[in-house]
Parts: structure tokens; sequence; C-alpha cells
């Protein structure tokens, strides 16, 4: 794979890897794992072209990426969470005849971890599909982003980051890293925010919700608080 980068300097996508290296399916499960293993001591880009992800070759890391490991008890755990279902789209192993792989919710290149609380089983398909759709965005932005400890300054920072764009509903609760996610987004136009909401169809055939920031106002250490005190305050005057 390495050697295929580097002759291709304008980038390759995993397709034309799969394709160049002439691999079985079993081998080709793991190619995007060996990606990212590679990615630890080189310096890859990810450029989107014509609705691909390639791959850029830039050189070697000065230094290492670290990557903290997923132990085979911690990855039995998640798949037996998952009963055998994808977190993306629901659809089954014994239904579907999907394969689940393990992935990191919050993207280790945008702070996350190897904790179980940020691991999830995916189809192939939607893990794919969720690594491309994130190649688009600035690392070093989605890092500044996930660094805020509140739910409602991450999903505000991200909707005000990306505007006037819309952001799409899996994305935003992968930000928040929490369920409730739209509650804490309805919650926003409590403190003034004007958000608004589209359908988006997936190449899939599924309908997504996508969701912008039209006027927002700043946040403060605290945005919980803020919302207790404005609608006791909105309950008050009823």
């Amino acid at each position: 794979m390495l050697e295929l980068l580097i002759a291709h300097p304008q980038g390759l996508s995993i397709t034309q890897m799969r394709q160049l290296l002439d691999l079985g399916g079993e081998e080709q499960q793991h190619l995007d794992r060996r990606m990212r293993d590679l990615d630890e001591e080189h310096e890859i880009e990810r450029v989107r072209s014509k609705g691909a992800t390639l791959y850029v070759y830039k050189g070697s890391r000065a230094v290492p990426k670290k990557r903290d490991p997923i132990t085979q008890k911690v990855r039995g755990q998640v798949l037996l969470r998952a009963n055998g279902a994808c977190a993306m789209c629901g659809r089954t192993i014994a239904k579907h005849g999907i394969t689940l792989q393990i992935d990191h919710i919050i993207p280790v290149e945008w702070g996350g971890n190897s904790e179980i609380g940020n691991l999830q089983a995916l189809c192939e398909e939607d893990n794919a599909a969720k690594k491309a759709y994130f190649a688009g965005f600035d690392q070093e932005l989605m890092k500044k982003v996930f660094a805020f400890p509140k739910i409602h300054q991450r999903i505000g920072q991200l909707l005000v980051a990306l505007q006037p764009g819309y952001v799409e509903s899996f994305l935003l609760g992968a930000v928040a890293a929490q369920e409730d996610w739209q509650k804490r987004l309805r919650e926003l136009r409590t403190l003034g925010w004007e958000i608004e909401v589209r359908k988006m169809k997936q190449p899939n055939g599924r309908v997504t919700s996508a969701y912008k920031a039209a006027k927002w106002t700043e946040l403060s250490d605290d945005p919980s608080a803020d919302i207790r005190r404005i609608e006791k305050e909105r309950g008050t005057k009823r």
C-alpha cells in the first residue's frame, strides 16, 4: 500500500488500491485498518475528488502518531452490545448478511479515544461512508470543536463553523456524544438561535435530516444554567 501511494502522488482511492493489489474478499475487509496503521508513521492526506476520497502520500512523520489499541475484550463488548446490528442503518448480520466493523464515534484524528464509550459497530458500507464524509473536514477545526466541554457548545460551534452549509444529523450526534442531542439542539433556540432543518437523501436511499444555523448568539460557560433560568423566567411571567 505504501509503495502504491508513493508511486501515485496524485492520490488513490480505497477502491483503486483494492484493484491494484488484486485483493480477495477477506483481505479487502481489513484494507481500511491497514491504512490507519500506515497513518501512524506516515502523513497521508485525505482529499475529496468527484465524490471519492483520495489518499495522498505526503511523507514520513517526524513524530509517529499515538493510537490507543482496541483490545479483543473491548471489541467483543462492542459487538455484543450491538446485538448484530449496525448502529447507523440498523441492518443486521442475520437478516442482511452484513459484516460489522469497530468504529470510533469521535475519530482519533479529532481527539477521540479507544474507550468503549467512543466505539460502535458499523456495517462496512456505513463505516466507509462515514470515513469518506469525515475526511472532508478540517481536522484542526474539529479538534477545537470537540475540545469544548459542554454539549450545547460543541453543537453550536460546529453549526457556526460550517455555516452557511448544513450539518448532517449523524455528525451532530457524534459531536454531542449523547443520544438526546436533538433536545440539546432545540434548547439552543431557547438561547436565541435560529436553526433551519431540511431533509437529505443519501446515496443508499435513506433520508436524513441536516441543520443550519441561520442566527446565533455567544454561548456562556454553562448554557444549561442559562436555559433553566430563561425557562423559569418564562414560567413566572405566564
